[in-house]
């Protein structure tokens, strides 16, 4: 059985906010998924993890779809943005508010 280790809630909490600021800037959507992985592994592993949205949606997708009440055309385009899914496959995609790894979790309010 691998030994259990103790990691200080202000560590996490330090790491969550770094992980969450990086994902809003302009980083390779590569980069941010390596991000994602590791913030996701941590804060599963810690019982911290609370989900996530996609920076996109909460900046103007929600906002375009409550206006217009429906997805016009491809809903994706909605939730990680036109670009985002333009250059879905492109690891070099760069923009801090589009794409599937462009992202802002949540951790569990003992943490705030």
């Amino acid at each position: 059985m691998p030994k259990r280790k103790l990691v200080k809630i202000e560590t996490i909490r330090s790491l969550f906010n770094l992980a969450n600021d990086q994902l809003g800037s302009s980083l390779s959507q590569a980069m941010k998924e390596q991000i994602c992985f590791n913030l996701e592994r941590l804060l599963h592993d810690t019982g911290y993890y609370r989900g996530y949205n996609y920076n996109y949606w909460l900046d103007i997708g929600c906002e375009k779809w409550n206006k217009s009440g429906q997805f016009e055309g491809h809903k994706e385009r909605y939730i990680i943005g036109p670009e985002g899914v333009e250059e879905k496959q492109n690891e070099n995609f760069v923009s801090a508010r589009q794409g599937e790894y462009s992202r802002t979790y949540y951790i569990h309010s003992e943490l705030h």
